[in-house]
C-alpha cells in the first residue's frame, strides 16, 4: 500500500538515523568500531583509522584518509567516536559516488538523460568497477530504453552497478587483509622469491630478508626486530616460527599498518612543533592536496614551488632562499644515505613553517593580515 504521511515520516527517521547505510552495513561498522575501541569511552584514536578502514575493505592512501580525519575530527582532539566514524565512511563512498557522476556528465550533460552501452562499460571500468564471473559488470535491470528504443542507461543504473561491483571489491580487499587483488600477485611473486628453500612458507630469517630489501626504512630502525617478534607472534598461532601465504599477508598488513601509525604520529609531532591553528593546517593540507592527487605519499620540490607561488610572491631570485630552507628541512628527516626532492605532509609543514619565520617572499605579512598574530 501507498505510504502515508506518519509512515513516511517514520522511514525518513529511520534512513536519517542510519546515515544511509543498511542494517547490514551498520553492523560491519560497529563491529569495526569495537575491534579497535579500547579506552572505553566510546571513542577510537585517529591513527587506528586506517585499521578500520581496512578491516572494513576500503583501500583508502594515506592522506586521504588523514584528509577525512581532519574533516570529521574538526576539535582536532585526536580521536573519533561512532558517529565521526560513519561520517567520515559516509564522506568517503560519496568521493566515489561524485566520480561516478562526473564521468557520467562528461559524457551527457543531461542528469536524466542515457548513455549507451559502449560508453557506459568504459565508466564502470574507469571507476573501479570489474566483471568477475559469475557476477556481471551490470545486469538488465541497470538498463533502459530511450524513445526510439535503443538500450543505454541513466545515473541511477550506472550508480546501482558501481555500488555492487563496489561491494564486491570490498568483500575481496577483507578476504585479502586490505590489498588490492593486483598487489596480492604482487605479494606473492615477493613471497615466492623470500622462500628460498621453496617449501610454500618463510621463516624469521626469510622475512627478515625481505623487509632489508622491500622496507629499508623499518629494517634501519633498531627497534624493528622486538616489533617482528610482536607480528610473528599474532599471525602465528603454531609458534613454529613460519609463515604460509595467508601469514604472509596478514604480516604484510601488519607491517602497513604500523607505517602509517609512524606517519600519522610524524604529522601529529609536526602538527605540534610548528604550532599552526587547525585551520592552518586544514588549508595547507587542502593546498598540498591539490597537488598530491589520489592520495600519494609525498609531491616534488617543483609542485611545491607551483604551491608556494601560491600564497606569496616568488621571484626567481628567490629559489636559492628556497632550495636552502628545502634542503635543510629535507636533511633533518633523512634515513641513512637516503636523500630525495620528494616531501611528505609533515615536511611541507615544516618548510612552510621555516618560511614564514624568514617572512619569504612576504608570506607572515600575508599570514598577519589573514589571520592575526602567530
Amino acid at each position: 500500500h501507498d505510504l502515508d504521511l506518519s509512515e513516511l515520516w517514520r522511514v525518513l527517521s529511520t534512513f536519517r538515523q542510519r546515515d544511509g547505510f543498511t542494517n547490514g552495513d551498520l553492523a560491519e561498522i560497529h563491529e569495526a568500531f569495537h575491534r579497535y575501541h579500547t579506552d572505553g569511552m566510546g571513542q577510537v584514536e585517529t591513527m587506528e583509522v586506517g585499521k578500520m578502514l581496512y578491516w572494513l575493505g576500503y583501500s583508502v592512501p594515506f592522506e586521504i584518509q588523514q584528509m577525512l580525519v581532519d574533516k570529521v575530527d574538526i576539535s582536532n582532539k585526536g580521536n573519533v567516536d561512532m558517529y565521526e566514524l560513519k561520517k567520515l565512511i559516509r564522506m568517503l563512498q560519496g568521493r566515489s559516488l561524485a566520480g561516478v557522476r562526473a564521468s557520467f556528465h562528461k559524457l551527457c550533460r543531461d542528469e536524466h538523460g542515457i548513455i549507451g552501452v559502449r560508453e557506459a562499460i568504459g565508466l564502470l571500468k574507469m571507476n573501479g568497477c570489474v566483471e568477475e564471473r559469475p557476477e556481471p559488470l551490470y545486469t538488465p535491470k541497470d538498463m533502459t530504453e530511450d524513445d526510439q528504443g535503443n538500450k543505454g542507461f541513466r545515473i541511477s543504473g550506472i550508480l546501482a552497478a558501481c555500488q555492487r561491483s563496489w561491494d564486491r571489491s570490498r568483500r575481496r580487499l577483507q578476504a585479502n587483509c586490505g590489498f588490492q587483488p593486483q598487489h596480492v600477485q604482487d605479494l606473492r611473486e615477493m613471497f615466492r622469491y623470500f622462500d628460498t628453500d621453496k617449501n610454500d612458507s618463510i621463516d624469521m630469517k626469510e622475512l627478515g630478508q625481505m623487509i632489508k630489501q622491500a622496507f629499508p626504512e623499518l629494517a634501519q630502525d633498531p627497534s624493528m626486530r622486538p616489533r617482528l617478534l610482536q607480528i610473528l607472534a599474532q599471525i602465528d598461532p603454531n609458534k613454529n616460527g613460519r609463515l604460509d601465504f595467508r601469514g604472509f599477508l596478514m604480516a604484510m598488513q601488519l607491517i602497513r599498518e604500523r607505517q602509517d601509525q609512524a606517519k600519522v604520529i610524524k604529522e601529529h609531532e609536526a602538527i605540534t612543533a610548528v604550532g599552526l591553528s587547525q585551520i592552518q593546517v586544514k588549508e595547507l593540507r587542502d593546498l598540498y592536496s591539490e597537488q598530491n592527487g589520489e592520495g600519494l605519499t609525498s609531491i616534488s620540490k617543483i609542485q611545491i614551488i607551483s604551491m608556494v607561488c601560491k600564497v606569496c610572491h616568488f621571484p626567481r631570485s628567490s629559489i636559492p632562499e628556497f632550495s636552502k630552507a628545502f634542503l635543510e628541512v629535507k636533511e633533518r628527516s633523512r634515513i641513512g644515505d637516503k636523500a630525495s626532492d620528494d616531501m611528505d605532509f609533515p615536511e611541507f609543514l615544516f618548510l612552510m613553517k621555516m618560511l614564514h619565520d624568514a617572512d619569504f617572499g612576504g608570506i607572515a605579512s600575508l599570514n598577519q593580515a589573514k589571520y592575526g598574530s602567530c
